[in-house]
């Protein structure tokens, strides 16, 4: 239904369509939408943005412009915005060398900004930043981690029932987006929350939620 809806949209039109931060490599996916777009006008342009170059030959694209990475600068002023969100100035001035030290490990990527942002956002004094600084996760390669190291840090600073929590989120296909009142009650049926009052576990079940978005675990794209 929603393809028919587009096609009908496009349909001796020209356009011009963005697909944000595509992750899917599925070119059985990607056909159908392929194909609901072939009526439109000439001229009509699709950009797609991914961190992944098999997609660019999925969709047949004509160019691709590979994006550098983000100056110590930016970087800096991304990671910065999160971490000392809600902080004084002299907590800014005494953890500050020691978060440019950890941003020059995040290479210039978003992503990893991102994340060391939100995980020292809840690291109050120096030791703990220290201690994030000063482990040898750095040191390993990604591909024998399997993941990239601030991702890595970031999951195993969770509390034991957040893993969980976000554990389970593995069911969902990449690029689900999931109402949080509905993944509440799967973690409610699941039992992880069957240590809270029962009138209580949709609220706390929100709050682990918040928690995991707070540090950047979930993505929040609506209101629900």
């Amino acid at each position: 239904m929603l393809l028919e809806r587009i096609q009908e949209c496009v349909s001796k039109k020209r356009f011009f369509l963005v697909l944000d931060d595509v992750w899917s490599e599925d070119n059985r996916k990607w056909e159908p939408l392929k194909n609901s777009l072939k009526n439109g006008a000439p001229g009509s342009r699709i950009l797609v943005t991914s961190r992944s170059e098999r997609v660019v030959g999925i969709m047949g694209s004509s160019y691709m412009h590979r994006l550098g990475q983000l100056s110590d600068s930016d970087c800096w002023a991304l990671f910065s915005r999160i971490a000392f969100s809600g902080r004084s100035n002299e907590d800014h001035e005494n953890l500050e060398d020691i978060g440019r030290r950890i941003v020059r490990k995040c290479k210039g990527l978003p992503l990893a900004a991102k994340a060391m942002g939100s995980l020292l956002r809840f690291k109050v004094t120096e030791q703990e930043w220290q201690t994030v600084l000063d482990n040898q996760i750095w040191e390993q390669e990604e591909v024998t981690l399997d993941l990239f190291p601030h991702l890595y840090l970031s999951y195993n600073d969770l509390l034991p029932i957040l893993k969980r929590c976000f554990s389970y989120c593995a069911i969902f296909p990449k690029d689900t987006v999931i109402n949080v009142d509905k993944l509440v009650r799967i973690w409610m049926a699941q039992g992880y929350l069957s240590t809270v009052e029962n009138n209580q576990q949709e609220v706390r079940g929100r709050e682990y939620f918040m928690n995991l978005a707070m540090r950047s675990f979930f993505q929040v794209v609506g209101d629900r």
